[in-house]
């Protein structure tokens, strides 16, 4: 597997509902990367 640094950010990907939503990011967070808002994310450059 391949070291890549994974970046999901919160507020602005959306799902079906908020439900999924949040259960893609607990996903995401737990498993491929790191979920930040795009302001932390921004900050980081």
């Amino acid at each position: 597997m391949s070291d890549y640094k994974v970046a999901f950010v919160r507020d602005a990907n959306g799902g079906l509902d908020e439900a999924s939503h949040n259960a893609t990011l607990a996903i995401v967070g737990k498993v491929f990367g790191r979920v930040m808002t795009a302001a932390e994310l921004e900050s980081l450059f």
